[in-house]
């Protein structure tokens, strides 16, 4: 999540719903105010001017024999 303006954007808010067929694992960068729950990821905060805000995290997927 990327704030390209010139003043902080307050309250900003990033959902992301994992796909049915995988499960969320561990987080490998967790931000402040990010959680996850029932394989959707949650976050909430402030974004400075001209800052990012990075959340890197695995999902597992298993899959049957012949699955594409």
């Amino acid at each position: 999540l990327k704030n390209t303006g010139t003043g902080a954007a307050s309250g900003a808010m990033l959902t992301d719903t994992l796909p049915a067929e995988t499960d969320f694992a561990y987080w490998v960068d967790q931000p402040a105010g990010a959680n996850v729950a029932a394989d959707e990821i949650n976050w909430t905060g402030n974004v400075a001017a001209n800052a990012t805000i990075s959340a890197t995290f695995a999902v597992t997927h298993t899959g049957s024999y012949g699955e594409w």
